[in-house]
């Protein structure tokens, strides 16, 4: 076993602060130009580090820490939702806490058969930090699963510090990667006010809520990302009979930029489709026209009829 190595790091404000590593931790301190930084060498876990106000020393107050433990649990669920498109199960173990500037490193509990699934939530997770902290002149290179409400709680690990006044000194370290402002600066350019047109689009329709606000998903077929599709009290009858089946939604529609389907839709006018599997085949319909007077016309209402 290795021993345990302790190192000075500076922080941006000038102050000096103790940080720990061990090998049983999956920690190790490295070298670079004459200083030492502590990095995660474990691909599965992630270490979060936050340094508390000069006025408690860089200690952190409890409610501090807690509220963005709860935070982060919740980025990594509404990760887990767009990348698995379920119920998120994936739980999470504390495998290094440390005090002084607080630090935790978690890593996903194997359970079911899920635990590649909580390896690949922490993998994006680590890669989507890293791409919101970059000062690119690009647009941040995030997955495309990732939806705008699981940036939004991207950038809810770091409101606390945003808001924290600025002698406090407070700092946000996720593995190797300290967040400043740019973190919040590329979440908004990514969640800008959507392109807004009137339109249709196809997709199975699930998961009804209608719990304060009417709403439905649907998921088109070539896209694996849902449309959240909010609708009013008159078509409740027709959203009930879609459940599970391809529909058809009209009204307006809302773009992300630089994504081919919606990101949301007003329903004015839903239709129910009927399944692939349902229709006629070509040789059921031979023979169909045999008394039509008027052959065009009779293929256009055979046509609409479906």
């Amino acid at each position: 076993m290795l021993p345990r190595t302790a190192a000075k790091c500076r922080i941006r404000s000038g102050w000096t602060r103790r940080f720990a590593g061990s090998a049983e931790s999956g920690f190790c301190t490295k070298h670079h130009n004459g200083k030492m930084s502590l990095m995660s060498v474990n691909p599965n876990q992630v270490t979060v580090r936050i340094v508390g106000e000069d006025s408690d020393r860089g200690l952190v107050r409890l409610e501090h820490f807690t509220s963005f433990c709860d935070s982060l649990r919740r980025c990594l669920r509404s990760l887990e939702h767009d990348l698995t498109h379920s119920k998120p199960r994936t739980q999470y173990r504390i495998v290094d806490l440390r005090s002084e500037s607080a630090s935790i490193t978690l890593e996903p509990v194997p359970s079911n058969g899920r635990s590649n699934v909580g390896r690949e939530v922490v993998s994006v997770f680590k890669k989507t930090v890293r791409g919101l902290q970059s000062r690119s002149i690009r647009r941040p290179n995030i997955d495309e699963r990732i939806e705008i409400d699981t940036l939004q709680a991207f950038r809810k690990l770091y409101d606390p510090f945003l808001k924290a006044p600025p002698d406090s000194h407070r700092r946000l370290r996720i593995d190797d990667v300290d967040i400043d402002v740019t973190f919040v600066a590329n979440i908004q350019s990514l969640t800008v006010t959507p392109i807004k047109s009137l339109g249709s689009v196809s997709g199975r329709l699930e998961k009804l809520d209608i719990h304060n606000k009417r709403k439905f998903v649907i998921w088109p077929a070539l896209h694996n990302a849902r449309i959240i599709c909010d609708f009013p009290d008159n078509l409740m009858s027709r959203v009930c009979n879609g459940i599970g089946q391809r529909v058809t939604v009209y009204g307006m529609l809302y773009y992300q930029r630089e994504k081919p389907y919606p990101i949301r839709a007003d329903v004015r006018d839903l239709e129910v489709l009927v399944d692939d599997d349902q229709l006629p085949t070509l040789s059921e319909l031979r023979g169909s026209l045999k008394q039509a007077t008027e052959p065009v016309a009779s293929v256009r209402t055979m046509r609409d009829d479906y």
